[in-house]
């Protein structure tokens, strides 16, 4: 199981989300490491946190797939939506 899928696991299990929210939430992490990838040729999202060196260049990737987001998705709340789920909020 990958970390998004434990991430997942957990919100609903802890928190005691609906399972629309966790799929809703799903959606949204999908398309946020669809996004990475097509931009930076990896998925792999977690590895680079790992060392403190390569954060600041991870901040820089992360804000890039942003930009995407932000050209394509009109309403701000939806944008906002999208970040709270890549920070790991569990709003619904």
């Amino acid at each position: 199981m990958n970390a998004l899928e434990a991430y997942l696991t957990s919100i609903e299990a802890r928190g005691g989300r609906a399972e629309s929210t966790v799929e809703t939430h799903r959606t949204r992490l999908a398309k946020w490491v669809r996004t990475y990838r097509e931009l930076h040729g990896t998925d792999a999202l977690l590895e680079p946190l790992s060392e403190l060196g390569q954060q600041p260049r991870e901040i820089e990737l992360c804000l890039a797939a942003l930009d995407v987001f932000d050209e394509e998705i009109s309403a701000d709340r939806s944008k906002l939506e999208y970040l709270h789920v890549a920070r790991g909020g569990t709003r619904s």
